[in-house]
């Protein structure tokens, strides 16, 4: 076989883990052909990869159909980014206000300090678990058998996980310690009052079960800690009844320098693409709402055709990503329950035979006794914004709570709300802050730019066309005789909504994101928005 590359690398990096008792002495072929037989073992060949400036040596269970033999039956079990949110929120949940200062969540979390290595294989692998090293001194192939679970082996995740499953599990049933585990990685969180030993119990779990943390990566119990690269701030919890995830320094920085370099150079290939909205689907959990998801439509159409050149479309897209890593709100949430709790339904009308007439929309809104109705013409041109097709219902259901948002500022400030929709198609844009088709895409986008400035969290549901309550105004208005009938018996308070897209025609439909972003959260920009037209 010839010499590989990144040869001298991969044998440095294979004499360290021999130092470090993770694997044999380097030996013959030979040795093992006497050892188990000719043709009773199988070995494998390593190769590199550069992370940064570490260099990690991968062994190739693909090319030597090693994993062609694995099979895997077990799910993996992780716990998600927002482990500590998640058990702080229970924590006010739990304890009556006023809330004591002991009860302030804290979180510490760990790393493995030899993670897939310091998970041994049974005796009965050793044949399949010997590995092909070349010998740059020598020039000539050595082999050393792994003691550890390997990199690049199909079943080595799921054998390696249940390691961390049973350790958790061990220290949630048995100690009620907090911890989770994401891979190797540990997370604890514990009050103020448990003064640091939950992490100190897990640690002590972790050596008799014959492992260890590492001390240079572990973090100490603290109100403020980075988790996956994701900064869990929890010092808001008693004094703002609010906690808040935000990104890593830096991964916003990373995110605009490919932005900036594709938006120069007008080219970014289908792999930098794909790269680029990896980051931002990651960069995603730590912004409110769906906010992080703008843009991301062309940037999927990139990743998945055969061009590098950079579309206006794109060029503009990459635009609002850059800004959203710079102006997009950081992920609250509250705990004090005090919230407005909202209901509210909404739903369009458009008849494709027709297509003249434009559309219609309509919401109804209900908080604490009061109804408000509201509805709408779309207009022929503003349907023009749209991309060309026979039907555009979906897109108009979607645009609903975007409307409703923009006519009812003030009520749907710092709320949260239950909304119906009878369309399941905008329902799934909606929920997901995301479309394949553009037009659908910006408008559920600036759905979530300004729920996230109002601080307004909706929950979409699904309600059936004939218990929509909004069906008779999307159809006829205000004129609806249910309608019209329900607020003179009931005190309904009936309105006729603007559109937002009309307060500025010279913007195309999908720049209205970026410029919704810049109004609502760059500093010293106008943050008015459109008011409502009380009839």
């Amino acid at each position: 076989m010839p010499e590989p590359a990144d040869a001298a690398e991969i044998y440095a990096a294979t004499l360290k883990e021999i130092s470090k008792g993770h694997a044999g002495p380097l030996r013959a072929p030979a040795d093992f052909d006497a050892r188990f037989g000719k043709r009773g073992w199988r070995g494998v060949i390593r190769f590199g990869i550069w992370q940064g400036e570490k260099f990690r040596p991968i062994d190739d269970g693909k090319r030597s159909l090693h994993n062609m033999g694995q099979e895997t039956h077990e799910k993996i079990h992780h716990c998600p980014v927002e482990f500590a949110i998640m058990l702080a929120v229970f924590f006010a949940m739990a304890v009556p206000r006023p809330w004591p200062e002991w009860l302030q969540a804290e979180l510490g979390t760990d790393d493995l300090a030899d993670a897939y290595r310091g998970c041994p294989t049974s005796d009965a692998s050793a044949p399949w678990t010997v590995l092909f090293v070349y010998n740059t001194a020598a020039r000539k192939w050595m082999c050393t058998e792994l003691w550890g679970h390997s990199y690049g082996f199909r079943s080595s995740v799921n054998n390696f996980n249940a390691w961390p499953e049973l350790v958790v599990g061990f220290c949630r049933r048995f100690l009620s310690v907090l911890t989770g585990h994401y891979v190797d990685d540990f997370p604890t969180v514990d009050h103020k009052g448990g003064r640091g030993t939950a992490q100190d119990a897990l640690h002590l779990v972790l050596e008799l079960c014959g492992s260890s943390a590492a001390p240079a990566k572990c973090q100490k119990m603290a109100v403020r800690n980075t988790f996956l690269g994701q900064v869990n701030d929890l010092s808001g919890m008693l004094a703002e009844s609010r906690v808040r995830l935000e990104a890593k320094e830096g991964r916003g920085e990373v995110i605009r320098a490919y932005c900036e370099e594709a938006q120069r150079t007008r080219l970014l290939s289908p792999g930098a693409a794909s790269k680029l909205r990896g980051l931002i689907q990651y960069f995603a959990t730590s912004v409110q709402g769906q906010v992080a998801k703008g843009g991301l439509q062309p940037l999927t159409m990139q990743s998945t055709g055969n061009s590098s050149c950079v579309s206006p479309v794109l060029h503009d897209a990459l635009s609002y990503i850059a800004a959203m890593t710079l102006f997009a709100p950081a992920r609250n949430v509250p705990l004090d329950g005090k919230r407005k709790q909202i209901a509210a339904w909404s739903d369009a009308e458009y008849d494709p035979c027709q297509p003249s007439l434009g559309g219609g929309v309509g919401y109804i809104v209900r908080y604490d006794g009061a109804t408000i109705g509201a509805a709408a013409r779309v207009p022929p041109d503003v349907i023009a914004l749209l991309l060309p097709r026979a039907q555009q219902i979906g897109q108009l259901e979607a645009l609903v709570p975007l409307v409703a948002l923009m006519n009812e500022t003030e009520l749907f400030k710092s709320s949260d709300v239950l909304w119906g929709i009878d369309n399941t198609s905008a329902e799934a844009s909606l929920v997901r802050g995301y479309s394949t088709k553009s037009d659908t895409a910006a408008i559920v986008v600036a759905t979530h730019l300004v729920a996230a400035y109002l601080d307004c969290r909706i929950f979409y549901f699904h309600v059936d066309s004939a218990s929509n309550p909004s069906d008779g105004l999307s159809r006829d208005g205000l004129n609806d005789a249910w309608t019209i009938k329900q607020s003179e018996a009931e005190g309904w308070l009936l309105y006729q909504a603007l559109l937002p897209m009309m307060a500025d025609n010279a913007h195309t439909l999908a720049q209205m994101p970026l410029e919704l972003l810049t109004r609502f959260f760059c500093e010293g920009a106008d943050n008015g928005v459109w008011k409502r037209a009380a009839l």
